[in-house]
């Protein structure tokens, strides 16, 4: 098992940055994330997993600027 360890990190890494990538072509479809509501910015959570990564879409620039990321089952971050 403890062999294998790097390896799923590897795969589930992959697999999260895939998903990260996505949110160039569809940044609104994810859910307001709990810490929006003490955000004077829209946050919002991409679930991989049991992970939430957390990001805002700048309009200006038409970024998405991932803050930050928690397990789903971990208290809101201080993000502001």
């Amino acid at each position: 098992v403890e062999k294998a360890a790097p390896l799923n990190a590897l795969r589930w890494f992959e697999k999260a940055w895939g998903k990260v990538q996505t949110l160039k072509s569809f940044p609104h479809r994810c859910a307001h994330a709990p810490e929006s509501s003490q955000s004077s910015h829209t946050i919002r959570a991409l679930r991989v997993d049991r992970c939430l990564f957390l990001y805002r879409i700048e309009k200006t620039t038409k970024t998405v600027r991932i803050l930050g990321f928690r397990h789903d089952s971990q208290m809101p971050l201080d993000i502001d």
